[in-house]
C-alpha cells in the first residue's frame, strides 16, 4: 500500500523542518526504520525514518526546502504500485515555506541552455569552483542538481573557503535578528565569591560520592532563579502584537558549546528544584546537546540565558540576547584579587558578571537591582542549598 513519508514533529513547539539531505534515491528499496533524510530545525539536526517497507518511489520535498510538520516529503510503495492519486493529492498538501539560505537568491529551479536543471545555489557553487555539472545526475525536484549533489562529487581543494554549515547559517541569522530587533545595553559587576568557593570545595567531594558533578554554573542558576522571583520584570517578553508579558515559569537557558556552533538547552522551573537536581539536569542536557539528542521543546520557553565562559579564563564579555528573552547573563572566570577592606589588605575570590538587557523593556536601574540581588545571593551561598 502506497503511503506518504511525512515531516516529523520532534517537539511540541516544532512547526516546520528543512530537508538538508536525502540518503536514499528514488527507486531504492527501504525497510521500516531505515534513515531516509536529514532534517534541521532551530539548531537541531534529526532524521526521517521509513514508516514502512517498500520502495522510495518519489521524493516530494527537495534538499534545502522547508515545509510544515505533517507535510508529505516522499512516497513509499511497492515497485509497480500506482501512486498517481498520492502524487496528485500531494500538490495540495505540500506548502513550501522558505529556504534556510540567508541570501536573497530566488530558489526556483533554473534551466540551463543545455537543458541541465540546477538550483541557483548549486549553480553558484559550481561556477565558483569550475565544476562541470553537465553529466551530474540531480536528486532534486524534477531531477534538478542540488548543492548536496555537487558536494558529493566535487574534489574541492581544502584551502578554499568553507561554506557555512546549516547550524552556522541559523546562528548567523538569529544573532543578526537579535541585534537588529532589540535595544541591547550591558552592565557588569564584580562579586566577592570567596564564601561560594569555600562552599564549593566543601560540597564537591560529598556530591561526587553520590555521582553528582557539582559546578559553579549550578550555583549561579539557582541564584538567578531566586533573584528572578524578586525581580519579575526581568522575565518580561515582547509579544507579536507589541504586548508585554511577564513569564511566570522560571525556565533558564544554558549556553552549551557544541561542534561548529552553540546551543541553548533550557532547565525548567529552576526555582522549584534543589541544587542536586539542577546539577543532574545540567549534566544531562549538556551531554545530550553535544550528542544532538535534544528535542525542540528542550530548547524553548526560557526567560533568561546564562553563558559561562569562565572555564576559558575569560573575565568579562557582553553576550548577545537570545530573543525573545529580555536578558542574558555572562559569567567570567573566578580570580584571586587583592582587596582593601576595613583598612586591611585581603585576598579574595572575585567573579565578574555581565548582564545584557533589552532597554526597550527593562531600564538600567531595574536591571542593576537584579544584578545586585544576584551578587548578594552569591555572596551568601548557604541560601542556595537551603531552598
Amino acid at each position: 500500500m502506497a503511503i506518504y513519508i511525512e515531516m516529523p514533529k520532534f517537539g511540541l513547539s516544532m512547526e516546520e523542518g528543512t530537508i538538508t539531505s536525502w540518503f536514499k534515491a528514488e527507486g531504492d528499496p527501504v525497510k521500516q526504520g531505515d534513515t531516509l533524510a536529514e532534517v534541521v530545525t532551530e539548531k537541531i539536526t534529526n532524521t526521517i525514518e521509513a514508516p514502512a517497507d517498500g520502495v522510495l518511489r518519489k521524493i516530494l520535498v527537495g534538499v534545502d526546502e522547508t515545509v510544515p510538520c505533517g507535510s508529505p516529503v516522499g512516497i513509499i510503495a511497492s515497485a509497480q504500485e500506482d501512486i498517481s492519486d498520492l502524487l496528485a493529492e500531494s500538490n495540495e498538501k505540500i506548502v513550501p515555506l522558505h529556504r534556510v539560505e540567508t541570501d536573497k537568491v530566488e530558489e526556483s529551479i533554473e534551466k540551463e541552455t543545455t537543458e541541465v536543471k540546477i538550483t541557483p545555489k548549486a549553480k553558484v557553487y559550481a561556477e565558483e569552483r569550475g565544476i562541470d555539472y553537465s553529466q551530474v545526475i540531480g536528486t532534486g525536484i524534477g531531477g534538478a542538481i542540488t548543492l548536496n549533489d555537487l558536494k558529493k562529487i566535487s574534489q574541492v581543494n581544502t584551502k578554499e573557503v568553507k561554506l557555512l554549515s546549516e547550524i552556522r547559517k541559523i546562528i548567523a541569522k538569529r544573532m543578526m535578528e537579535s541585534l537588529t530587533n532589540s535595544a541591547q545595553a550591558s552592565m557588569s559587576m564584580d562579586v566577592d565569591v570567596s564564601s561560594l568557593v569555600a562552599l564549593y570545595e566543601k560540597l564537591k567531594p560529598e556530591y561526587m560520592e553520590e555521582g553528582i558533578k557539582l559546578s559553579y554554573t549550578a550555583f549561579i542558576l539557582k541564584a538567578v532563579a531566586i533573584a528572578l522571583k524578586k525581580h519579575p520584570v526581568i522575565c518580561t517578553q515582547l509579544g507579536p502584537s507589541n504586548d508585554l508579558k511577564i513569564k511566570e515559569e522560571i525556565n533558564i537557558g544554558v549556553a552549551v558549546d557544541i561542534e561548529d556552533g552553540l546551543i541553548v538547552p533550557v532547565i525548567c522551573n529552576v526555582d522549584k528544584k534543589d541544587l542536586k537536581t539542577i546539577c543532574r539536569e545540567l549534566k544531562d542536557l549538556s551531554f545530550r546537546a553535544r550528542q544532538n539528542q535534544l528535542t525542540v521543546d528542550e530548547m524553548t520557553g526560557g526567560v533568561i540565558t546564562v553563558s559561562n565562559l569562565g572555564m576559558f579564563g575569560i573575565k568579562y564579555f557582553t553576550p548577545i540576547l537570545n530573543l525573545p528573552e529580555n536578558c542574558i547573563l555572562g559569567i567570567g572566570a573566578i580570580s584571586e584579587q587583592v582587596a582593601v577592606e576595613n583598612g586591611g589588605i585581603h585576598i579574595k575570590h572575585v567573579l565578574n558578571m555581565s548582564l545584557t538587557h533589552d532597554h526597550r523593556l527593562v531600564d538600567g536601574a531595574p536591571a542593576a537591582r537584579f544584578l545586585k540581588e544576584l551578587s548578594s545571593l552569591l555572596g551568601q551561598p548557604e541560601i542556595l542549598i537551603q531552598r
